[in-house]
């Protein structure tokens, strides 16, 4: 009878534990969703903001004068929610386990305001070159312009890109196309998202920065000089070199996170604290944050392999004083 006893009793405290388990991940699935639907959202209103501004207000723009400031008043509203939008995410997202130091993270933060205003100044570029009426030169460059922005930033990117930036769970390439380069950079990179972050980078630098960049310098070298042009060169080629950098520089891990003391170099796949039990069938577990006290990320195993093909793996018990087991094995598991 004290058998039964101690079998119910155990019983009791695993389904509680369990219902809090499930809890705890509906919760997780439910932030997530809610993040994907807002930086969606918010890239919406950036390709909207990006392309619409300028081409209805087409019909007030100057060759050597360009837009009214005041033209620009709705971008800039929208580029000040973004990045509030970001912050906020930052402060109070429980999913991101990245903690860069202040410098680091103000280093990532500021220069994504050239990034962000990109794409808009390359399409006013493009009708303010078109304005230019009396200038054959201004006008085929205007079509070029055109081209270069159709097919290296709203199919290339915004289409193209997008899409696989949407199949990211973690949500990284996302946020890098509507700039949040200091969310991002909180966030870890998987094999697939780190493929993505890749391309997102590349075709920004080779289909978008460096043609509209040249283009644009063409246009105040034979045609005249116009101030928000010449602010747009800047920022291409800011944009280029940064977006470089991001692509070449970008560590899987996120900024500032600790998953080992002392070696950095081991990877942190999978993580159990009792009275945790672990759900069967269950390969993944709070994979945005390896700072969780049960944490998997055992469905991406195979991007560990070395280049032979063969796993390390290290197993340790940081609250007792096991030896600490270091393996090589060939199977997954």
């Amino acid at each position: 009878q004290k058998g039964e006893a101690v079998g119910a009793t155990n019983s009791e405290l695993n389904e509680k534990l369990l219902k809090e388990q499930q809890l705890q991940q509906r919760r997780h699935e439910l932030w997530m969703r809610n993040r994907r639907r807002l930086l969606s959202g918010l890239f919406v209103c950036y390709v909207g903001a990006s392309v619409g501004i300028p081409a209805l207000k087409m019909v007030s723009v100057s060759c050597t004068g360009g837009f009214f400031w005041e033209d620009h008043l709705p971008f800039f509203g929208l580029f000040g929610v973004t990045k509030i939008a970001e912050l906020a995410l930052y402060t109070f997202d429980p999913t991101l386990h990245g903690d860069p130091s202040f410098l680091d993270f103000m280093l990532k933060f500021l220069p994504s305001f050239l990034g962000y205003v990109d794409g808009y100044t390359d399409a006013t570029s493009i009708v303010i070159a078109h304005s230019c009426d009396e200038s054959p030169v201004a006008q085929n460059l205007a079509v070029w312009m055109f081209g270069t922005y159709f097919t290296g930033v709203v199919v290339a990117q915004w289409l193209v890109v997008s899409y696989l930036a949407m199949k990211d769970d973690t949500h990284a390439c996302v946020m890098k196309l509507i700039h949040m380069d200091a969310l991002a950079s909180c966030v870890s990179l998987s094999g697939d998202s780190q493929s993505t972050w890749y391309i997102v980078n590349m075709v920004r630098t080779f289909g978008e920065d460096i043609p509209q960049a040249i283009q644009q310098t063409l246009f105040l070298i034979f045609v005249k000089q116009n101030y928000f042009m010449i602010a747009s060169v800047v920022v291409s080629v800011a944009s280029s070199v940064k977006a470089l950098h991001d692509a070449i520089h970008r560590a899987a891990i996120a900024a500032g996170a600790k998953l080992h003391e002392s070696d950095d170099k081991w990877v942190l796949v999978f993580r159990q604290t009792v009275p945790f039990l672990w759900p069967e069938q269950t390969w993944s577990l709070n994979p945005d944050n390896p700072s969780e006290d049960n944490f998997a990320i055992l469905d991406k195993l195979e991007d560990f392999r070395d280049s032979d093909g063969v796993f390390t793996f290290k197993l340790q018990w940081p609250q007792d004083n096991c030896e600490v087991q270091i393996w090589k094995q060939t199977s997954n598991p």
